[in-house]
């Protein structure tokens, strides 16, 4: 489903899904996380928020079925990131064991 963004920029989506791997398409505008609001409470904007991918991805997978989606500490299972203002593909693991796996591959 579309969403509708507060500042215009286009909606990410799901290139690619497999058992335990996402393929997200980023559009320029959105980062994959501020890592540091989590960690350490630094306040977000409700605008900042939504261009979140970690938002995006938490969305679309239940923390019950996907906790690594929800989790800081692992980066929300992305496995890189992007510059907010680039688009292109970025690749989240959506288990624990797949991100380890991803890593190590990095």
């Amino acid at each position: 489903a579309e969403l509708d963004a507060p500042l215009g920029y286009d909606s990410p989506s799901l290139a690619f899904t497999a058992p335990g791997l996402v393929a997200i398409c980023k559009p320029a505008g959105w980062e994959t996380d501020v890592y540091d609001v989590a960690k350490f409470g630094i306040p977000i904007t409700p605008v900042a928020r939504f261009y979140l991918l970690s938002t995006f991805i938490g969305n679309l997978f239940p923390k019950d079925e996907c906790p690594i989606c929800h989790s800081a500490e692992y980066g929300f299972g992305f496995v890189h990131r992007l510059d907010q203002m680039s688009s292109g593909l970025i690749l989240a693991a959506s288990t624990f064991e797949n991100h380890h796996h991803l890593q190590w591959q990095m």
